[in-house]
């Protein structure tokens, strides 16, 4: 399926999901995790439920959407 992802500094925003069971693009359906790849390095702890990372990801986010139009 398609996939996204940016790296902004230490953290990446990966958006995974991205395709309906027709194959068409439908975001509503997709999942995006964020990881702080330096002290993360394996991306075993998505932070985008933290509350404290809800500005980061909305950012990150904004930037997948742009780069998908």
């Amino acid at each position: 399926g398609l996939q996204q992802m940016v790296r902004i500094g230490d953290y990446v925003a990966l958006r995974t999901r991205m395709r309906d069971a027709d194959g068409k693009i439908n975001l509503d359906a997709s999942k995006t995790r964020l990881y702080n790849v330096v002290s993360d390095p394996f991306e075993e702890c998505d932070l985008s439920s933290r509350p404290e990372e809800a500005d980061r990801l909305r950012e990150m986010t904004a930037i997948l959407d742009e780069r998908l139009r």
